[in-house]
Order: C-alpha cells, then sequence, then structure tokens
C-alpha cells in the first residue's frame, strides 16, 4: 500500500506494521509548495501553488500543469465520477478528466476555496466567508445558504451526511448538500481538517495560544464529544476503517 504525504512530494510504502517514507523528485524543491493530493484514474494528482504535478506511482511525478506565479493557487482536489476537480483562490475551479487538460469552470464566488470532496452524488467545495459550492457535474455550481461567515477549512462525507469545518469552532452539518444546519462544537478553536473514519467523523482542531490541536468525533454529525486527545499543532488527518493518522508542522 502506497501512501502519500504533500508539501514536498513524500511517499510513503507500508511494510508489516511501519510506513517507509522518503522524499520523490527532489529537483522540484521547495518552490511547489503543494497543498493536496488524491487518488484516481489510475494515478495521484497533486494540487499547488500554480502548479498540477501526476504519478502514476507516488515516485515520478510529472508536471501536468503550470501557471505563471499567482494565477492558480490551488488549495485542493477531489477525484470522483469520473474527473478531477480542484478549487484554489478567489473563487478559482479546474475540472480535469485526465489530470493533465485542466479546464477552468464558472464558480460564481470570489472567495477563496480551500477543500473540496465527492460523495458519491455531487461535489461539494468550501471557503472563506461560510461559502459552500455545489455541484452533481463539476460544471454548473449552487450556493446554498450558510447560517455563518466564518472561513470554511475542511468537508468530509459519511454515512450520516456531510460535515464542514472551520474557524472559531464552526461544524456544518448537511443531510443533502442543499440544507447546512450550525452544529454545536466541544472547543472553540479554528478547525483545519474532518474525516470520516468508517464509523464516525473525526474533526482536529488548532490554536496558537498557548500551541495546541484537539480532537472531537461525533457518529451522526450533529453530537459532538472532545476525545480529550491534545498535541502541539496538527494540522491534518485521514483515516480508514482500522487506523486515523494525523501530521503537524515541524
Amino acid at each position: 500500500m502506497l501512501f502519500l504525504g504533500v508539501g514536498l512530494l513524500l511517499p510513503g510504502m507500508s511494510q508489516g506494521s511501519e510506513i517507509k517514507w522518503r522524499w520523490a523528485n527532489p529537483r522540484f524543491g521547495e518552490a511547489l509548495q503543494l497543498q493536496d493530493v488524491v487518488w484516481g484514474d489510475s494515478q495521484f494528482v497533486a494540487v499547488g501553488r500554480d502548479i498540477v504535478v501526476t504519478s502514476p506511482h507516488g515516485i515520478e511525478w510529472t508536471v501536468a500543469k503550470s501557471w505563471d506565479r499567482g494565477q492558480a493557487q490551488l488549495r485542493g482536489v477531489a477525484w470522483g465520477d469520473g474527473r478531477f476537480v480542484a478549487v484554489g483562490d478567489k473563487g478559482l475551479i479546474l475540472v480535469s478528466d485526465d489530470g493533465t487538460t485542466w479546464i477552468p469552470q464558472t464558480s460564481g464566488t470570489t472567495d477563496n476555496l480551500d477543500d473540496i470532496t465527492w460523495t458519491g452524488s455531487r461535489y461539494v467545495a468550501v471557503g472563506d466567508n461560510g461559502t459552500v459550492l455545489t455541484s452533481t457535474d463539476a460544471v454548473h455550481w449552487t450556493k446554498p445558504a450558510t447560517p455563518t461567515t466564518s472561513r470554511l477549512r475542511a468537508v468530509a462525507h459519511g454515512t450520516a451526511g456531510i460535515v464542514v469545518v472551520g474557524s472559531s469552532g464552526r461544524i456544518l452539518f448537511s443531510s443533502d448538500g442543499n440544507t447546512w444546519q450550525q452544529q454545536t462544537s466541544p472547543v472553540f478553536d479554528d478547525y483545519y481538517d474532518v474525516v470520516w473514519d468508517g464509523t464516525r467523523f473525526v474533526a482536529v482542531s488548532y490554536t496558537q495560544f498557548p500551541q495546541s490541536s484537539h480532537f472531537v468525533t461525533s457518529t451522526d454529525g450533529k453530537n459532538w464529544v472532545d476525545d480529550h486527545t491534545s498535541l502541539n499543532s496538527a494540522y491534518a488527518i485521514a483515516a480508514n476503517d482500522t487506523v486515523s493518522v494525523a501530521v503537524k508542522s515541524r
């Protein structure tokens, strides 16, 4: 099994109970500034500042698309319904059927977009000023009303529905992607990520003073509890039905 970390390209192979990590494609250097990665159509696709890179195995990478500096700050990417969809600053949405040719779409917003997911029936993107965008085809986007103007940083879908998390302890839930309700959060720090692990949602928050991160969980997306696990700076989390993995900055 292959795992992949972004920021720089960092593939890891599972060997028994351990994951062996190593840097890939050092020629790209730190200027890559990758933000997100997804697996789909038999390849990895990673996005970042003015660039999309692809790899069939996570070791050798190819620049699939690049832009002049500042033209395409991409922050999130998802694979679903046979296509890749990337989102970024100023309402940028790009769609690709192959990971190489990217076509801009009209999002209907100039708010920065931080994350996107495919629920099995629709794409859901989230971003600044309480923005949620949904689409069934990645071409035509709608902006449902939300009960917040806070920055929304991450979105995940599970059996119960869709959860969005963001600044100041904001947690939103929707069963269909159209109607959104704010939920009571056990903490009021900024949330940076949320995942569905097969039985529950897990969200991670971070505060700088004092530097700490907390994990909260919910089986239904509506009732949340603090699991009293604390790290000094976790920003992202991924999970399957066996294990959850959180990562932090240095």
